[in-house]
């Protein structure tokens, strides 16, 4: 597997220790700390303000590379080597420099605790690909410390502002005000109760490893038109904390929760979450942002009709979702190949009447196509999102986010979809439609039939797992072989 295939993610700076092993692991941090400074060979010592942020660099460097190995053995890290972008990047906690970091990394890396895997090209944005060696698995594997003592220290609110040189989008530094501290402490109180319960899949760690090598299929198939069309990052199930990411100077952009593992799950697999080992549902708003522009223009679309299938019709309803988001999102008109849901031969027309349908068939909204209003709509979506979260925090109850739909117990399915209801009516004098999702119903197929006689024994398999194997069989059993 070359360097581009492993899975990958980039360097988080901002972890700590939790638990009883935090005295024992800092101690080993401090050893290694020792050793690297000694084999630096230096004639004086560092002054103490420099030398608390190389030790705070070394320590997160350490950590995060023994959680990215928890994670997955294969795991790759990216860093920048390019000591303007370190200092000035604000992913990173206050105590990084370019200088302090680089001289934590390389001495890590000449003291045997540090695997440079690929070399980056920071003109390209490409970053440079590194993981732990054995030896620092070994040396910070003291007293059963493991994965869930690590700590996640990071930023809850985000502002990633586009770069027009980089054409990405980088976080960018703010001044907290009343707004900002407020989300904060709605997010705080959403966090705190989405931590107290365990939230998991249910299935065997066999069907977790076809999940994963569906998933990376899928990152590899899809991602061919990227930089690193081999981007791929498994699941961390320790993945709980949310954060929100805004797009504008005025606060008016994006705003989203994102963070959860469970939002990296295949939309086909969410139905198999749990929640303390208990079954969940889905509801998500239907259509919310064509909704919210029609109400923006004073116009309204009949709440029993699908939105997506109007121009078309049914068969052509994803092609239809796939092009309208788009238009929302994007300056100028698009072309079919950002489309691949369109096919003209399979729809009978040629992509311009395809287009020119769903314009006219939404008239009423056409002045807002083409203009980039997606991320404002977001940013309205986000706040309903917050609410529906906090109605579910304070009653005790987690309720999980992705993006316009979300999950929680089965058995407050009702209550889910009341809440979404009511809060968009509150909010925005809005008549909605919330729909479920595929739930721990599963389906009418049983994939007992499917199973061998000891599979079908097994006590400890339950429904939601027999029917988890049977649908990756059925969904990626080609791939997956």
């Amino acid at each position: 597997m070359t360097p581009h295939e492993l899975p990958s993610r980039h360097i988080s700076l901002w972890r700590g220790v939790k638990g009883p092993s935090g005295p024992k692991v800092y101690d080993r941090l401090n050893e290694i700390q020792a050793e690297v400074e000694a084999g630096e060979g230096r004639t004086r010592a560092r002054p103490k303000g420099v030398r608390d942020r190389f030790t705070s660099c070394m320590r997160a460097i350490c950590l995060d590379l023994f959680h990215a190995n928890a994670v997955d053995a294969e795991m790759v890290t990216g860093v920048h080597r390019n000591s303007t972008r370190l200092t000035k990047n604000t992913t990173c906690p206050p105590f990084v420099t370019g200088r302090t970091f680089l001289a934590a990394l390389d001495g890590l890396h000449a003291t045997g605790y540090v695997e440079e895997v690929s070399k980056g090209n920071e003109g390209s944005g490409k970053t440079t690909r590194i993981r732990a060696t054995p030896k620092l698995i070994q040396k910070m594997s003291v007293a059963g410390f493991s994965k869930p003592e690590i700590a996640d220290h990071s930023t809850g609110i985000r502002l990633a502002l586009g770069d027009s040189n980089t054409k990405t989008k980088v976080q960018t530094a703010f001044a907290n005000t009343h707004e900002t501290s407020r989300w904060q402490t709605n997010l705080n109180t959403i966090n705190s109760e989405i931590g107290r319960h365990v939230i998991a899949l249910d299935c065997t760690q066999t069907d977790f490893e076809d999940l994963e090598r569906h998933r990376r299929i899928s990152a590899i198939t899809k991602g061919k038109t990227h930089k690193n069309p081999y981007a791929y990052q498994r699941l961390d199930m320790d993945a709980i904390r949310l954060h929100r990411v805004f797009n504008s100077l005025d606060w008016r952009d994006g705003g989203r929760f994102y963070g959860g593992w469970w939002q990296n799950v295949p939309k086909t697999y969410r139905k198999f979450i749990t929640i303390d080992g208990k079954n969940t549902c889905e509801y998500d708003y239907s259509s919310i942002h064509p909704m919210l522009l029609y109400a923006k223009s004073g116009q309204s679309w009949p709440v029993d009709e699908d939105f997506y299938e109007a121009p078309h019709g049914a068969p052509l309803r994803e092609a239809v979702k796939a092009a309208f988001l788009i238009m929302l999102n994007v300056g100028r008109k698009i072309q079919a190949r950002q489309v691949p849901e369109f096919d003209s031969a399979t729809a009978g027309m040629t992509w311009d009447q395809f287009v020119s349908g769903i314009v006219k068939t939404h008239a009423p909204i056409r002045q807002y196509l083409y203009t980039g209003i997606g991320v404002k709509l977001q940013r309205m979506d986000a706040d309903i999102a917050e609410a529906v979260m906090l109605k579910f925090a304070k009653t005790r109850y987690a309720c999980l986010p992705v993006h316009d739909s979300f999950i929680t117990l089965a058995s407050l399915g009702d209550e889910l979809h009341e809440n979404m209801k009511g809060i968009v009516m509150e909010q925005l004098g809005l008549e909605v439609t919330v729909k479920p999702q595929d739930t721990h119903t599963y389906s009418s197929v049983d994939p007992m039939v499917e199973m061998d006689i000891s599979e079908q024994l097994e006590p400890e398999t339950s429904e939601g797992r027999r029917h988890l194997a049977w649908l990756l069989r059925q969904d990626g059993l080609n791939e997956l072989e």
